[in-house]
């Protein structure tokens, strides 16, 4: 059913958008291919979905009077088409744009630990845990402790930050943090193993 109405979704905005670039009118182009982006990120096809994510991001940048926080999903979801797409200087490059972006605000953007932590994995995955974990650290920094809704994600963020400190063989604080997410129903089996 969440299929259907994505694809119905998609089908919605596919035709409307013509008529928001024909009246430049940016900052709905910019959400539009955003969300057409997310659909077919959605529905696994990747190159559709970096295109829509491209466009976003140019029309964002060709009108100077949006403030840039409309380019912060954009340049963080592409770079997580190009990190599925193997493409790692890539994501590294929106990456970096999204991060930039974000640092202007005081208060955190939407997805902002997301970004974090998709740049803790690429310092995990070339070695450099250190840097790793500091990203994984503000991931988890940037969560709600009290929304129950986020449990999932406090989990996960916490087990990176143990992996992390087991390639530091930092072992007692790798542990004491699986100790504490062993009572959790989240990833137990992975905790455990870990542990």
């Amino acid at each position: 059913k969440e299929e259907a109405l994505n694809r119905t979704a998609l089908r919605l905005f596919l035709q409307v958008i013509p008529f928001f670039e024909s009246g430049r009118l940016d900052s709905l182009s910019v959400i539009t291919h955003t969300r057409i982006g997310s659909i077919y990120h959605y529905l696994d096809s990747l190159e559709a979905a970096k295109e829509h994510y491209l466009k976003a991001i140019r029309w964002g940048r060709q009108n100077t009077s949006l403030p840039d926080s409309f380019l912060f999903k954009p340049c963080l979801y592409a770079g997580t088409v190009y990190y599925s797409l193997h493409q790692y200087d890539s994501a590294v490059s929106f990456y970096k744009q999204a991060e930039t972006i974000s640092e202007k605000y005081t208060s955190p953007l939407t997805d902002q630990q997301r970004l974090y932590n998709q740049l803790g994995l690429i310092h995990y995955e070339t070695g450099n845990y250190k840097q790793a974990r500091n990203y994984f650290d503000k991931a988890l920094s940037k969560l709600s402790p009290a929304d129950p809704a986020l449990k999932e994600l406090r989990v996960t963020y916490q087990n990176n930050i143990a992996s992390a400190l087991l390639n530091l063989e930092q072992y007692e604080e790798a542990k004491a943090i699986y100790l504490q997410l062993l009572p959790s129903p989240v990833y137990k089996n992975v905790i455990r193993q870990n542990l």
